[in-house]
């Protein structure tokens, strides 16, 4: 195939992937297809996001459980509440 004729599929195809004209994996596909493995970028999503948000509001869950149990004046029995609570929320996540 022509090299002028594959930059310009290429760079159509980097269009279709920025305006979303396609979805991503078949721009990915195609890119792989015509950059021979060369032209896919790894691309950072909403799942990479939200994973690395959870994993900071989890690491917190300890200092704010500290701070709740040592520093108010509670029952214990909604102390261990509390702490059943962030145990298990830290579990989920």
């Amino acid at each position: 195939m022509n090299k002028q004729r594959k930059e310009t599929i290429i760079q159509e195809i980097k269009y279709w992937k920025r305006n979303r004209l396609l979805p991503d994996q078949y721009c990915d596909y195609l890119l792989a297809l015509y950059t021979e493995g060369e032209g896919v970028e790894p691309a950072i999503g909403r799942g990479k996001l939200y994973s690395t948000f959870f994993a900071c509001l989890i690491s917190l869950f300890v200092p704010i459980t500290f701070l709740v149990i040592y520093f108010t004046e509670m029952p214990v029995h909604l102390q261990m509440l509390l702490v059943t609570f962030f145990v298990l929320l830290s579990i989920f996540g």
